[in-house]
């Protein structure tokens, strides 16, 4: 019936639970009291104006001059954004930033190409202590190895191939082809 095994059981076990409540103690005494406050409230301008429609916030003044003070901020930063990338188009270091960081790809292998060069820095300080004990240098090779394998592979490329991870993600993906039972 679902996709998802966790939601099918929850369903199970929330159609059980509803079956033992419809009858229960509990939900008469519930009902009880509800009925009674629904009594006492009944004309209550401050229950009527708690329970409304109406969104308060949305239709406040200060919820209004919030707005547009936000968007005012906004749209100073748009323009300032659109003037500073026309005046930067032919900056060497706005070019070599925007290359470097500019999408998800380049962001990986940037931070890759820093992170083994981190790596063999930590290697060569230790080297130039005279430190030689191998515990050392395991992490700082551990590190280069998988920031080697980032650099080769999309990390998300590995994950979508990855049955661990598909498996835990479908865990939590509802089947929209069936009815919802909440």
């Amino acid at each position: 019936m679902y996709n998802s095994v966790v939601i099918g059981i929850l369903a199970r076990t929330w159609k059980m639970l509803r079956g033992i409540y419809r009858y229960s103690a509990l939900r008469r005494i519930r009902d009880f009291i509800v009925i009674g406050f629904k009594r006492l409230s009944k004309g209550s301008k401050v229950v009527e104006l708690l329970t409304s429609d109406r969104n308060l916030i949305e239709e406040g003044l200060i919820y209004e001059l919030y707005c547009r003070g936000v968007d005012w901020v906004n749209g100073l930063i748009n323009t300032i954004e659109i003037g500073m990338d026309n005046i930067l188009k032919g900056s060497l270091v706005y070019n070599l930033m925007h290359s470097l960081f500019g999408y998800g790809r380049n962001l990986q292998v940037t931070i890759s190409i820093f992170s083994v060069i981190l790596g063999v820095g930590i290697m060569a300080i230790n080297l130039a202590r005279g430190i030689g004990a191998y515990e050392y240098y395991i992490l700082p090779i551990i590190f280069i190895m998988i920031t080697i394998a980032g650099c080769k592979t999309s990390y998300k490329d590995v994950l979508d191939g990855s049955f661990v991870f598909n498996f835990i993600r479908n865990i939590f993906i509802i089947d929209e082809g069936v009815d919802q039972w909440w």
